[in-house]
């Protein structure tokens, strides 16, 4: 694994979370651990409907499905790295005790769909200034007005790759 350069600039990509206690928990340990900006993703506000997963079988992790196994069987190097690998976790969640194999019902759990500009500039607040926080899911002109109004430094136009929100 490459080392990241020591003054290189790191952004946490951060979603839009119900539990502020933990929120700020991830917030407070991403400037310990020398985070310089942060990118609020906004146009994600809950899991999305991925059809060709669903159409597909696919689950993470998997659920070991007849498919499944067939499909992994035809992936065999797939299928060893898979197998072999060390799990992931989550390095910014403090104590988190599960894999990131659980990161879909984990993001489930703590989307908050309701998010508004209120928590917006509470979520710029406890950034302070570390650094630039800049908001992922403008798609209107409108948005980007307020966003910039409500403290953000930069905008990011997406709506996640089409899958999550039609503007």
């Amino acid at each position: 694994m490459r080392e990241a350069h020591p003054t290189g600039a790191k952004t946490l990509q951060l979603y839009v979370w119900r539990d502020r206690v933990l929120l700020k928990e991830v917030i407070d340990r991403a400037k310990e651990v020398g985070f310089t900006g942060l990118a609020l993703t906004a146009d994600f506000s809950w899991v999305g409907n991925r059809e060709r997963e669903t159409r597909t079988g696919f689950t993470v992790p998997p659920n070991y499905s007849m498919r499944q196994c067939i499909d992994a069987i035809k992936s065999p190097a797939w299928t060893f790295d898979y197998m072999s690998r060390v799990p992931y976790g989550y390095k910014a969640v403090p104590e988190a005790d599960f894999p990131a194999e659980s990161l879909v019902a984990f993001i489930a759990a703590q989307m908050k769909p309701e998010f508004d500009w209120k928590d917006a500039e509470w979520l710029c607040s406890e950034w302070g200034s570390t650094g630039p926080v800049v908001l992922k899911g403008v798609a209107r002109v409108d948005e980007a007005q307020r966003a910039m109004k409500t403290g953000f430094k930069g905008l990011w136009v997406s709506n996640h790759g089409g899958r999550q929100l039609e503007v």
